[in-house]
C-alpha cells in the first residue's frame, strides 16, 4: 500500500509530506495552542521564557496522534476541510515555509 502525501505549496516552492506528517504538525500545532492559552490562563508572560519541555510535546503527539487522524478523517468526510484549500491558505503557507526549515521532526 502506498503512503499518501499531502502538498503544500508556499512562496519558496511546493513541500511534499506524509499524511502522518501531516498529522503530527497538526497536533504540534494543537500543543503550542493548548499552551499559550493555559499560560494566558495563569498570567505568565511566555516572552521571558526560551524553553519549553520538548518531551511533554512529544508525549502528547504521540498520545494525540490517532484521534487526531480520527477528527481529521471526520472533518474530510463531512467537507468541513479540504486539503486542497489548506494548502492554498496563505497563513499555513506562511507558517509552514518558516517552521518547515527548523525540520523540528
Amino acid at each position: 500500500m502506498r503512503e499518501e502525501h499531502i502538498t503544500i505549496n508556499t512562496k519558496n516552492g511546493s513541500h511534499e509530506i506524509s499524511r502522518d506528517g501531516f498529522i503530527r504538525w497538526l497536533c504540534l500545532i494543537e500543543i503550542v495552542e493548548k499552551t499559550e492559552e493555559k499560560a494566558k490562563e495563569l498570567k505568565i508572560n511566555l516572552d521571558h521564557y526560551d524553553w519549553i519541555k520538548p518531551v511533554d510535546f512529544k508525549k502528547y503527539i504521540k498520545e494525540r496522534f490517532k484521534s487526531m487522524e480520527i477528527d481529521l478523517e471526520y472533518e474530510e468526510k463531512n467537507n468541513n476541510v479540504s486539503l486542497k484549500h489548506f494548502s492554498n491558505n496563505p497563513h499555513t503557507q506562511e507558517y509552514h515555509s518558516q517552521t518547515c526549515q527548523k525540520q523540528i521532526f
